[in-house]
């Protein structure tokens, strides 16, 4: 197989890597660049070459069968040399895309979605407008927090004292099971039925003073008043009785 002698001794024009130029970036990042196309075309140019080559060595061999182990050999050479000097030339094509063919115009428009209806045009008034809104909106923030915090602190304040309520609670609940199991009647009724005892004992003592003893030796008035009052008494505790069973 003839070489072009020439091509192979000429040198290639880019022959070390080099960083990324800052509009190649963005293309990949935007995914502008045809990364996969390359990769196709890359694929498809091996896959030629490989065809390329088997078809070439079952000619070879079918022609000049004595000298298959030769033909071998410098089959394999020549596919070594072939497959470097393939990834050199599609690097270098791989970098002319990058630079020339697919470069990105100094002016492009990209706007994206929630970019819409957007006015990036902004004055310094507006930036100023900006900034007060942001410093409102900060101090709301802050005075939110502030606020969290005071109800926090009451919040749990509250909870602190819920627990010595109801811890005082269990150490006097005595208190409230001794009545139950001793059936004692409730405090509040008692008082009530209490108060209604003393304002009939005041009556019936103003209306055994209010009696007219005139007619009553004055030897018997005090034993009469003590029988008097005596019956009031027997009469309350016969009124009381219904209300003790």
């Amino acid at each position: 197989m003839q070489t072009n002698v020439s091509y192979t001794t000429e040198a290639l024009r880019v022959t070390e890597p080099r960083p990324y130029m800052e509009h190649e970036l963005l293309a990949e990042i935007f995914q502008m660049l045809p990364e996969s196309v390359l990769a196709d075309m890359y694929d498809l140019a091996n896959a030629l070459f490989y065809n390329v080559m088997q078809g070439t060595a079952d000619r070879l061999a079918t022609e000049c069968p004595e000298k298959r182990r030769e033909i071998k050999a410098a089959l394999d050479k020549y596919q070594m040399t072939a497959e470097k000097m393939l990834d050199d030339v599609f690097n270098v094509f791989q970098q002319y895309v990058s630079q020339s063919a697919w470069k990105i115009p100094d002016n492009l428009d990209v706007q994206f979605d929630h970019h819409k209806d957007i006015d990036f045009n902004i004055s310094d008034q507006d930036l100023q407008d900006i900034d007060q809104q942001l410093d409102d909106l900060r101090n709301k923030i802050k005075a939110q927090k502030q606020f969290q915090a005071v109800l926090t602190h009451t919040h749990e304040k509250h909870k602190r004292d819920m627990k010595r309520v109801d811890a005082m609670l269990d150490s006097v609940s005595f208190l409230h099971e001794i009545p139950l199991q001793e059936n004692v009647p409730d405090v509040n009724n008692t008082m009530l039925f209490v108060k209604e005892q003393i304002e009939y004992i005041k009556d019936a003592v103003i209306k055994v003073a209010s009696e007219d003893l005139s007619s009553i030796p004055l030897d018997k008035r005090t034993l009469h008043l003590r029988s008097k009052f005596q019956s009031y008494m027997d009469e309350l505790l016969e009124q009381s009785q219904p209300s003790n069973h």
